[in-house]
């Protein structure tokens, strides 16, 4: 994708027989920035990462740290998945592991005190 930016130590790419690419797979210690259709940007890290480009999402595996950028959201998990179409994020953690969501939530008071300034 063009606005996507994925670094790692391998990449394997699968094609069709008009040599489209059907799966690619970035495996090794890999940090990447990536826009979503809906113009919101992630960066982070992951063990391996899988991007599907006909259906138009990344699966991150392993010790994922992913965080939206201009936003205080972060995600920590063993799996995450982010759908290019619709912005949305899933993850799951490995066994019994908790999945880690960070949120910054504004109370009123500072909404209004905001305002006011």
């Amino acid at each position: 994708r063009d606005s996507d930016e994925l670094n790692a130590s391998k990449l394997t790419i699968f094609t069709d027989e008009d040599r489209k690419p059907t799966k690619i797979i970035i495996d090794g210690n890999v940090k990447f920035t990536i826009k979503t259709e809906q113009k919101e940007q992630y960066s982070g890290k992951a063990n391996q990462v899988t991007y599907l480009p006909t259906e138009k999402y990344y699966k991150f595996f392993g010790n994922v740290v992913l965080e939206q950028l201009g936003s205080k959201k972060k995600i920590i998990g063993e799996t995450v998945v982010i759908n290019l179409v619709t912005s949305q994020a899933k993850a799951e953690g490995k066994g019994n592991e908790p999945v880690i969501m960070i949120f910054e939530i504004e109370d009123e008071k500072t909404e209004k005190s905001k305002k006011r300034n």
